[in-house]
């Protein structure tokens, strides 16, 4: 990745002394997550820093200042600061400490599951006392049901038999063998 590593040194001296910082790589650079938000960041050798909705207007104003436009729509609350604008170790700290507080203001994110929606841990599938096999809670939709139950069921053509308590059953066909791949 190509960004500033001095400017990203400089900040994380400015982070120092906080226990609640990660850094991860974003937006072809890295950011600075405080207290489980992003706070600011290198993109290049810009300074990315979040100002929130708020302070948004107010930020665009400041010397080399610019919206935040990565996606070539600019995203409000986030901003650019160009090398010249965080020339000195003041300057830098004003806009890192803006961005520490508007990141600390707002509780952190819940995790959330992977993926969309509800995950379930348990098995997508259990065999049944006449060999089928047992699928809950999936659309009766072949494709899905023979993506969702696992590798063992991918490749055979299955019969799908809906029940009445919302739970389908997968039968491999008899006499099925695999293609050679």
């Amino acid at each position: 990745m190509a960004y500033d590593e001095v400017l990203a040194e400089r900040i994380r001296t400015a982070l120092r002394g906080r226990d609640d910082v990660v850094e991860k790589q974003m937006f072809g650079g890295i950011t600075f997550m405080v207290a489980g938000r992003m706070a600011c960041g290198v993109v290049h050798d810009d300074l990315l820093v979040r100002v929130g909705p708020e302070g948004h207007d107010e930020a665009i104003a400041q010397p080399h200042a610019r919206p935040m436009d990565f996606t070539g729509k600019p995203m409000q609350g986030m901003v650019y600061v160009a090398p010249a604008g965080v020339a000195t170790d003041d300057a830098l700290r004003s806009w890192v400490d803006r961005a520490v507080s508007v990141a600390t203001a707002v509780a952190p994110r819940k995790r959330r599951d992977v993926g969309r929606g509800k995950r379930h841990h348990k098995p997508l599938c259990s065999k049944t006392e006449g060999g089928g096999h047992v699928v809950d809670d999936i659309h009766r939709n072949n494709a899905r049901v023979s993506r969702k139950i696992g590798e063992h069921l991918r490749n055979s053509p299955l019969m799908i038999a809906p029940s009445r308590n919302d739970r389908c059953v997968a039968q491999i066909l008899p006499g099925y063998s695999a293609p050679a791949v």
